[in-house]
């Protein structure tokens, strides 16, 4: 946690836990491809007004199904964001 910390990372929060919004921060989101992570990802970014973080940097474990990625192109809010998009087979 101190390299972390060395680095500016604020904090380290998994996605299923209440977070504080850090709306003018980038956010690193390492994922897998349930509909859960899916599901807390986009409620993270909901509304322009209520986004939890400024840019993201997105990180997924597995391949994306073309259904997720139909799921998160829905979302105007969190694309507008996204830096960083990678996937990890």
């Amino acid at each position: 946690m101190m390299e972390l910390m060395e680095l500016n990372i604020l904090a380290v929060e998994r996605i299923d836990s209440d977070r504080n919004p850090y709306p003018k921060q980038h956010a690193i989101y390492f994922l897998s491809c349930s509909d859960e992570s899916i599901t807390a990802l986009l409620n993270d970014f909901k509304d322009k007004k209520s986004a939890k973080y400024g840019s993201v940097h997105l990180f997924f474990l597995n391949r994306l199904s073309p259904e997720i990625m139909r799921k998160l192109s829905t979302s105007n809010v969190l694309l507008e964001r996204v830096l960083t998009f990678k996937e990890f087979n």
